[in-house]
Order: structure tokens, then sequence, then C-alpha cells
């Protein structure tokens, strides 16, 4: 039997009401892929981010040992530590050390 004939509907009719019951499933599949597409694009710019502010601001040195990368997190004793190596190594402004020169 005839899907049109069990419905009693007419072919156009039984069109219809499938194509509002896609463009209602495409709405949902719409709005599901945008939510994901969303919480994607924040991940990667997350990461993204995350990558150009370590190599601009990340601090790290190489172990004298095995030679593998340490990073200096700010605020630790190992920060204090090598700020005042660095001041103790005459590390300064080049304006101070040019005026220094100067005198």
């Amino acid at each position: 039997m005839k899907l049109s004939e069990a419905t009693a509907l007419s072919f156009g009719a039984l069109s219809r009401d499938a194509l509002g019951l896609l463009d209602k499933d495409v709405e949902v599949i719409r709005q599901r892929a945008r939510a994901e597409g969303v919480g994607i694009g924040r991940k990667l710019g997350h990461a993204e981010g995350y990558r150009e502010a370590k190599t601009k601001y990340r601090i790290a040195y190489r172990c004298d040992g095995c030679r593998e990368e340490i990073a200096v997190v700010a605020g630790s004793k190992a920060a204090a530590e090598a700020g005042e190596a660095m001041t103790e190594l005459g590390w300064g402004h080049a304006a101070c050390h040019r005026r220094a020169r100067k005198t």
C-alpha cells in the first residue's frame, strides 16, 4: 500500500510534511555544528595564544646535566635567583649603561 493511500494525504502534503521535519532537523544540526565549531575555535584560539605568549615571554634555561629545558616560573625561587644573577652579571637598561660610560 502506498503511503498516500494509508494516510489519505496527497503526495504534495506528504512532501511538505517531510520537508517541514527536514527543516527542523537541519536547524538542530546547524545549532549543534555552530556550538561545536565555537568550542573548537575557542580551544584552538587559546592554544595558539598560549603558544604565542610562551614564545614571547617564557624564560627558560638548560639543565647543566641532561641539557633538558627548564622553565623559570614567575615569582618562583628560581626567578628570584635568576634576577639576582643578572644584576650580579651587570645586566641593566641600555640607557643606564650608556650614562655610566659617559661619566
